[in-house]
């Protein structure tokens, strides 16, 4: 059930990153797609990827159980994740690199809502590759903000 919450978090992310560039809007798109009520509207927010500790761990062993067995969704839902993150940090590079010494904020790191939990969210990628390519962002944690530089991020 996992992977297919997991491939439903690609679908809509996909369809959302379509709107995005394509200057249309997500919101509408989606709500048309869930008025099918073979859809329904629920598990429909786009969002930074899937994460957390279950939907990642229980996609990569699906996809594993699937090495001699021929397939092409699987390993789809799997790359759909990396995409959308990769995707999201290119659009975020693209405005930075617009600004003046830009700063990013990012202020809510949980792997999903209600959670106060933060470890595997999909947010924690986009972060690490933001601080490889130099860009310096503010991180709120439960409250409290805190300013990285590219040094601080990386330990440093």
């Amino acid at each position: 059930s996992n992977t297919y919450l997991a491939m439903r978090v690609a679908y809509f992310n996909e369809l959302d990153s379509f709107a995005m560039l394509k200057g249309l809007s997500s919101k509408e798109i989606i709500e048309g797609v869930c008025a099918d009520p073979r859809i329904g509207d629920h598990y429909n927010n786009p969002s930074f990827g899937y994460g957390g500790y279950c939907l990642p761990k229980d996609t990569k062993q699906l996809l594993a159980n699937y090495s001699d067995i021929p397939n092409e969704l699987m390993g789809a839902i799997v790359a759909s994740n990396i995409t959308r993150k990769l995707t999201i940090v290119k659009d975020v590079k693209k405005i930075v690199n617009a600004k003046k010494n830009p700063v990013i904020g990012i202020y809510r790191l949980t792997m999903k809502s209600g959670s106060d939990n933060f470890r595997e969210s999909s947010i924690l990628d986009i972060m690490k590759k933001l601080s490889e390519s130099g860009t310096e962002y503010i991180k709120n944690v439960w409250g409290v903000g805190y300013r990285f530089s590219k040094e601080q991020q990386d330990g440093e």
